[in-house]
């Protein structure tokens, strides 16, 4: 029997043709053990499940064309991650430093250079105090530069913070 138009496979396996051939059951049929674990739709050549060569070999060439893409974008993003750290925790230690330099007043004292302790042993700073070039006033301000520096993936890098401070002429009363 042909299928007819608007006949499906489940259509004909009601009516009892092809019931052999497809794999179809009646009511009240025994399922064996293997043909419950393979339970699915069954394929043109019978109960035969899994993949062929040629679909094992296109899924392998494409996953060689998109894993190194997708590794490289993983590194770029694992990169960049850090770098923003570094650059993140230097700014945070650029602006303690520049504000322990001017709450002492030890910007007056000239260039100085220090670390940051044991807590963030790869971080270094240094600050260069000179004339404003911008002092229209004649107030005597003078510029600030804070520069931390670190070594990130063997190259070295820096991160500069200024400010403008005048120094404070204490009078006697």
């Amino acid at each position: 029997m042909k299928p007819r138009d608007g006949m499906t496979l489940a259509g004909l396996c009601r009516v009892g043709v092809l019931a052999h051939r497809f794999g179809c059951r009646r009511a009240g049929d025994a399922i064996s053990a293997k043909e419950r674990r393979w339970a699915g739709t069954p394929t043109l050549r019978g109960e035969r499940r899994g993949f062929t060569l040629v679909e094992v070999m296109a899924t392998l060439v494409v996953l060689g064309i998109v894993m190194p893409g997708i590794i490289a974008a993983l590194t770029l993003a694992t990169r960049s991650a850090d770098i923003a750290k570094h650059r993140n925790i230097a700014a945070l230690l650029a602006q303690q430093q520049l504000s322990q330099i001017l709450i002492g007043n030890e910007w007056q004292n000239g260039n100085e250079s220090g670390n940051f302790g044991t807590q963030f042993p790869e971080y270094s700073w240094s600050s260069n105090v000179y004339a404003w070039p911008e002092d229209t006033t004649g107030a005597g301000l003078q510029e600030i530069d804070l520069t931390v520096a670190w070594t990130e993936f063997g190259h070295p890098q820096s991160l500069t913070v200024s400010t403008v401070a005048y120094l404070r002429v204490q009078t006697q009363e």
